[in-house]
């Protein structure tokens, strides 16, 4: 999911809710990327981010890979 927070707040909030982060991305123009571990962390993270939730497809940073090529 894509929120509208400073990625240390997210960190803060996860660990009080107990949420495992499997992922967090910082995005160019703000906020972060976060993917939990599982199902049931995601489901918990949608209630206490709710409010901070991007709609919509905000840019990512693209990822780099060595070769050129795209897997």
């Amino acid at each position: 999911m894509f929120l509208r927070l400073d990625e240390k707040d997210v960190i803060a909030k996860c660990e009080k809710a107990k949420i495992a982060i499997s992922t967090i991305e910082d995005l160019p123009k703000g906020g972060v990327r976060l993917v939990c571990t599982t199902s049931e962390d995601a489901y918990e993270a949608r209630k206490v981010f709710d409010r901070h939730i991007v709609t919509g497809k905000p840019q990512r940073t693209p990822l780099y890979v060595p070769d050129g090529k795209w897997r």
